[in-house]
């Protein structure tokens, strides 16, 4: 997540190590930053799964959830009795955020 200071954006994630970022990189262009290619083509003989109607048959059957889960652990929560264990959840978002920037 970035924020503005003083017209510089910062990575305030990395707060311990943040950089301001180069300007001059911020203000390419879309074609200057991501090069592309021509569009393949596609034959009859492929599925057509990416079609509007099949994403929206998918989408829906909605989200593939445990709703007896979801339920109890709101319930948990409700309650107060839903352990919150702050090592264990800021050791998990480190992890994840090591693994997103790898």
């Amino acid at each position: 997540m970035y924020i503005w200071e003083d017209d510089v954006m910062v990575d305030i994630i990395r707060l311990g190590a943040a950089q301001p970022l180069d300007p001059a990189t911020l203000h390419r262009t879309t074609a200057q930053a991501v090069p592309t290619s021509a569009p393949k083509p596609v034959s009859a003989a492929e599925p057509a799964m990416a079609t509007p109607s099949a994403v929206a048959m998918i989408a829906s059957r909605g989200a593939p959830l445990d709703m007896a889960l979801v339920n109890s652990v709101r319930a948990a929560i409700a309650e107060a009795r839903y352990p919150v264990e702050p090592d264990k959840i800021a050791a998990r978002m480190i992890e994840s955020y090591l693994a997103a920037d790898k």
